[in-house]
């Protein structure tokens, strides 16, 4: 039994700008949103992988059309990124990097503003992982793709 995880290119979205906490919020929504750059495209390691596999799970379509793949075994918000926290407050100004860092270390700790908890996570984490091990046992090797909510 085998699991392969690939995980989308470089999104379209520019994260060099130096933003407030609220509009960091509007970024990671924007971000969530997103498409791949398609100046950025996957492997031939990765495309090569991905061939191999004979169940398919994804969170995004998109991410499954970068990598040539039609047909889905298996489409679900389960498998969704972590969402991020953010506060509404706009001082002080940091990178998007620096919010990003920030916070999910806050979320590790307790803080889930405008998002979903640490422990809502894990339990969702178990969850994929339980199916994919059953999926993978089913059909011997699974391939996830992600990217996105």
């Amino acid at each position: 039994m085998e699991i392969v995880l690939i995980r989308h290119g470089k999104s379209e979205i520019d994260p060099s700008r130096n933003v407030g906490a609220s509009d960091f919020g509007k970024w990671v929504e924007k971000y969530d949103q997103a498409g791949i750059d398609t100046n950025h495209r996957p492997t031939i390691e990765a495309f090569e992988r991905a061939e191999r596999c004979s169940f398919i799970v994804c969170s995004s379509i998109e991410s499954a059309k970068a990598l040539n793949i039609e047909t889905l075994d298996m489409v679900s918000h389960l498998y969704r990124e972590c969402e991020m926290p953010y506060a509404n407050w706009n001082y002080p100004k940091l990178s998007i990097k620096s919010w990003s860092v920030l916070f999910r270390i806050l979320q590790l700790v307790g803080y889930s503003s405008n998002a979903e908890s640490y422990k809502a996570i894990k339990e969702r984490i178990v969850k994929c992982t339980n199916q994919l091990t059953e999926l993978s046992k089913e059909h011997e090797s699974v391939l996830f793709i992600g990217h996105g909510t």
